[in-house]
């Protein structure tokens, strides 16, 4: 019995074996290379349970290898080029589509323009209001003006007035009075003026005065508007109110004139005795 306690004392003593961990914090590795699980206080040899940092469990068997812990990757350096300076100091801070130091943005110089062919085609000067219409709108499709309307409406009114200008001169042109339309005229007025002396001279029993004044005839005071509008001479003569008679010349016609009289009313040609 004290046989067996003897051996069984006497036995030596097994010594610990170390934990495969010890060799991996043993080796030197930088700051990075330790896990964020391990202390430094790990690293020197200091019990798991002094550091302060949560520690995840070592392995149940120790025999079987610790995984190696990678080592934290480093962010890579981002190199950004600076954009190089600009040859034009004008044209930095330039946002796009604002004009730089070559590309000067036009000065609005030519609104008059628009403005002097509107105030032409109201004094009905076409030829003039087309051309400055159509510079006016050209310097504002160019950025010289700011705005087209007065040009534009100077324009279209200076084409519309010079067609009206030619349709007139064209009617005015065509529309001659004829000779035929002269001796029409003068008809109309010798008889007018003939059967307003004959009244007159049959109510009074006296010889009436007859004359023209520029467009118009005046019969005994009384005045009468005259068709007959070009240059025309009126001439009297009788003494009674039953011998009279008045012719009235003019040019232009195919008769040179057309005169009456008490006896005989209207008739071609001069009174007899007038030439």
């Amino acid at each position: 019995m004290s046989d067996v306690t003897q051996t069984g004392s006497s036995a030596p003593t097994r010594a610990a074996e170390p934990a495969p961990w010890d060799a991996i914090l043993a080796e030197p590795t930088s700051a990075s290379a330790i896990a964020p699980g391990y202390s430094r206080d790990r690293a020197s040899g200091a019990s798991p349970a002094a550091s302060t940092t949560t520690e995840t469990d070592p392995p149940a068997h120790p025999s079987e290898p610790s995984p190696s812990l990678p080592p934290t990757p480093k962010s890579p350096d981002v190199v950004i080029d600076d954009p190089e300076p600009t040859s034009e100091p004008d044209g930095e801070g330039a946002e796009p589509g604002e004009p730089t130091a070559t590309e000067p943005e036009p000065h609005p110089d030519r609104e008059w323009m628009g403005i002097a062919a509107y105030a032409s085609a109201l004094l009905l000067l076409s030829p003039v209001a087309i051309v400055l219409g159509h510079l006016g709108i050209s310097a504002a499709r160019k950025g010289r003006a700011r705005h087209r309307s007065f040009a534009v409406a100077g324009a279209v009114l200076g084409w519309i007035g010079l067609v009206a200008t030619g349709v007139g001169l064209y009617f005015l042109l065509t529309d001659r009075v004829t000779a035929d339309d002269i001796d029409i005229q003068a008809q109309q007025d010798v008889s007018a003026v003939g059967a307003a002396a004959a009244t007159y001279a049959v109510e009074t029993g006296q010889l009436p005065e007859v004359s023209r004044n520029g467009d118009s005839y005046t019969v005994a005071g009384e005045t009468l508007d005259a068709h007959l509008t070009g240059l025309a001479d009126l001439y009297m003569s009788g003494t009674t109110a039953s011998d009279w008679c008045f012719t009235v010349g003019y040019k232009g016609g195919n008769e040179p004139s057309f005169s009456y009289s008490a006896m005989e009313g209207m008739f071609a040609g001069p009174c007899p005795g007038v030439e």
